[in-house]
This record gives C-alpha cells, sequence and structure tokens, in this order.
C-alpha cells in the first residue's frame, strides 16, 4: 500500500477517519472528499498532524462536475489515483413509508448511491493506469436484513450500492479493476454510551459492538495485494448481524 494514492468520499466522518488515518500508517497518499471544504480542511489538517499527505475537498458527490475536478486536481498533485473509497453520508432520521418526503428520499439516495456512482464512474480512467486498482463501497446489513422499518430510503440506497458492487465487479474485471463492499452494523459510530448502546449490542450475537479499527482493517485487507483476486465481495464486519 506504500506510496499508492487514495481518494476518500466520506472521510470526514469516524470510520472514514479512522481509514484514512490506517492509510497513512501504510504511507499513502489521500485526497479527501468532504461535504463541505471546512469539514475536508479540518480532516486534512488532523491527518497531516499524523504524517500524511493529504488534500482537501469540499465536493458535492451527487454533483458529477465537482467529482471530476477534485479528481483531477488529486492526479495532477500526485499522479495518479489507485484506490477510491466511497462511503458519504446523509443525515438520518426515522420516517414511516407513509410520511417520507420526495425531498429526503431523493436526498438519501442521491448522497448515497448516486454519489457512489459518480465516484465509480469519474475515476475509471485513473484507476485503469493503475497497477493495482481497488473500489470499495460502502453499505450497511439493513440493506438485506431490514434494519429499522422507519428507515426505506437508506435500505433502498445500501440494497443499491450491493447491486452496483456486484455489477461493477463483473464489468471492470477486465481492466484489472477490483470492486468490493463492506457491509457494516452495529458500530460504535453515532451512539454514545447510553440505552442506544445497550439496545444495540443486544442485536448482536458476537454481544458487542465493532470497533473502528476492525472496519478500517477489513479495508486495508482489501485495498492491499493480498486481495489482488477478490472482486465482488460484499465483506460483512457486523458481529454476524447480517451472514451470507
Amino acid at each position: 500500500m506504500n506510496k499508492k494514492v487514495a481518494v476518500i468520499a466520506g472521510g470526514a466522518g469516524r470510520i472514514g477517519f479512522e481509514i484514512c488515518r490506517s492509510f497513512c500508517k501504510c504511507g499513502m497518499s489521500l485526497a479527501v472528499f468532504g461535504s463541505s471544504k471546512a469539514k475536508a480542511l479540518e480532516t486534512a489538517t488532523r491527518l497531516r498532524e499524523c504524517g500524511a499527505s493529504c488534500l482537501p475537498f469540499g465536493c458535492n458527490v451527487t454533483d458529477v462536475n465537482a467529482v471530476r475536478l477534485a479528481m483531477a486536481k488529486t492526479v495532477d498533485t500526485f499522479g495518479g489515483i489507485d484506490v477510491v473509497i466511497s462511503m458519504q453520508g446523509w443525515p438520518s432520521k426515522k420516517a414511516k413509508i407513509t410520511e417520507i418526503t420526495d425531498e429526503y428520499w431523493n436526498g438519501v439516495l442521491s448522497s448515497h448511491l448516486t454519489g457512489s456512482f459518480h465516484m465509480l464512474q469519474q475515476a475509471i480512467p485513473y484507476l485503469e493506469k493503475s497497477s493495482a486498482p481497488r473500489v470499495i463501497f460502502m453499505a450497511s446489513h439493513g440493506a438485506r436484513t431490514v434494519a429499522s422499518e422507519d428507515n426505506l430510503a437508506y435500505t433502498v440506497a445500501k440494497g443499491g450500492i450491493i447491486s452496483m458492487t456486484y455489477y461493477a465487479a463483473k464489468i471492470l474485471a477486465n481492466k484489472g479493476i477490483t470492486v468490493n463492499c463492506i457491509s457494516t452494523g452495529g458500530i460504535y459510530n453515532n451512539y454514545g454510551p447510553d440505552e442506544n448502546e445497550v439496545d444495540l449490542v443486544k442485536q448482536i450475537p458476537v454481544g458487542r459492538i465493532s470497533t473502528l479499527e476492525e472496519v478500517a482493517a477489513a479495508v486495508c485487507y482489501l485495498v492491499g495485494d493480498d486481495a489482488g483476486l477478490i472482486t465482488g465481495k460484499v465483506l460483512n464486519v457486523n458481529g454476524g448481524l447480517s451472514v451470507e
């Protein structure tokens, strides 16, 4: 992984930052796409304190032109792109099917699904030039197990990402580009040490919350040379919340 270049949409989040920090330890250069320039800059500053070479971009991934420009600037600075991680999110809220507005539905699908498509589409010309190109999407166990009856938009978006993983892996294999997906769940991300965490632990077969480091380790494995023949895989990091 040393000297590879990674582009990460969603690197300002807790999981995203841990992935970025793991990449930094491996000697990778990073471009962080944040929902705002301020968030991206804050993340880049923290990563630079860890010794990383990091570019911050305020990049709305639902805007294909913004993604195209940010990737071009990344290549101008670092010389190429080897890894693309798409894990941007959207403020989550619970709503019954009859209560979902078009604005919320379109926002969730645009951020998670359309944004991930733009990241994949715009990276392909650069990934084709890499000696070990990797694409990793981020999904959720809820895409296959209906984690919450009140979160249909999120479930549909993550299900679409899993379908895109399968499709893109098949289509891009002859270019040497691997496409995989991490399916998380039961992770200490937005939950604090309160009743929410207690309720979450009760649902997890292994009996504990997943750690940020465990998710980052799974991503690093798929990015590494040992995973060069793995493509089209949805890797569960969720303590048994969903199994294949």
